[in-house]
């Protein structure tokens, strides 16, 4: 069993070199990770925290910590037109395994944002990004120290690596459409909301220092996604919402539905109180997981979680295989 175990976080960490990025399971929850045209979007100022722990089963638990701040540039006060400039930071540090193969990135974005009919707008963004990919295989578990029952560490390996490291630059672009339709008449629903866009990274990637045991094999990620807000009443809607990411060759899909809740309206006969709702979802990828998702909105602050129950072969070895997800977000000003 812990041959196979070594054997599976080899294919894992393999799978990471060649060029897998790093990606979140509450995507839509802070959408500059994904796509830079969605750089002040719908709110003067929005800052967030994500962090992804997974993979225990078969090695040191892989963790993700990411950062992103957006903020809208300009507004026409003028008039209802919501053409505007916005700009963006994300930051991600990416751990995995034993190996301690870590990704540090920086990434700087602009869009803007043009209104395209009384209710629906179309966003370009720009991203150009930093990134540090290293390894230190000291601490790494090999075949060689398995003494034909269990791993014994006090068994010398035989390997001398030493840490290792690359750096590059790259390119990344997006759009987003944006379909907002508020409830006309006598209807009393929530409004009903379509978002979908389409983005790439690592365009036209430069090399800055190159390594003797990571590969540069880094292809073009592209990514879309779409979700829609279906009001059924003024308190309840249904959302549902997919995602797709392509990268060497290999795809990622996941789709499901969030129901809404509004547990508190933002407005009273007295004065203006924090609106509040609650979502919960349930979302499939294929051959992978099924996630169960979760998040309450209060005022300008939004809290998420997310768990991942793994349903491959990577399930066998036990309830670790699983990945837990929490999401920080704070938005100023944003859209109601």
């Amino acid at each position: 069993m812990r041959k196979i175990r070594w054997i599976i976080l080899g294919i894992l960490i393999s799978a990471q070199v060649s060029g897998q990025d790093a990606l979140f399971s509450q995507q839509f929850l802070l959408p500059t990770l994904i796509n830079p045209a969605a750089v002040g979007s719908g709110n003067d100022f929005r800052a967030g925290l994500n962090y992804r722990n997974q993979w225990g089963a078969v090695a040191r638990p892989f963790n993700t910590i990411a950062a992103s701040f957006d903020t809208r540039l300009t507004k026409n006060n003028r008039s209802k037109k919501k053409n505007g400039l916005g700009v963006g930071l994300n930051l991600l540090r990416d751990k995995a395994g034993d190996p301690e193969l870590t990704t540090l990135l920086v990434e700087a974005q602009v869009g803007y944002r043009v209104q395209l009919t009384a209710n629906s707008t179309l966003s370009g963004g720009l991203s150009t990004a930093f990134d540090q990919r290293s390894v230190n295989p000291a601490d790494g578990k090999w075949a060689s120290q398995f003494n034909g029952v269990f791993y014994d560490p006090s068994i010398g390996s035989g390997e001398s690596f030493a840490g290792d490291s690359e750096s590059h630059l790259d390119l990344g672009a997006g759009v987003v459409y944006e379909m907002l339709n508020k409830p006309m008449g006598r209807s009393k629903k929530l409004p009903f909301i379509l978002q979908a866009g389409l983005s790439a990274y690592h365009l036209g990637r430069i090399s800055l220092s190159d390594s003797q045991l990571l590969t540069q094999d880094i292809g073009v990620r592209l990514t879309g996604f779409a979700n829609a807000q279906i009001g059924i009443n003024e308190m309840m809607a249904v959302i549902p919402a997919a995602f797709g990411h392509y990268q060497n060759g290999s795809s990622k899909i996941v789709a499901g539905a969030y129901f809404k809740q509004v547990l508190v309206t933002g407005t009273s006969f007295i004065n203006d109180i924090n609106e509040s709702s609650m979502m919960i979802g349930a979302f499939y990828e294929p051959n992978r997981a099924v996630i169960v998702k979760g998040l309450v909105e209060w005022g300008n602050y939004t809290i998420g979680l997310a768990y991942d129950i793994d349903i491959s072969d990577v399930a066998d070895f036990g309830s670790s295989a699983r990945a837990f997800e929490l999401n920080l977000v704070y938005q100023w000003g944003r859209k109601r």
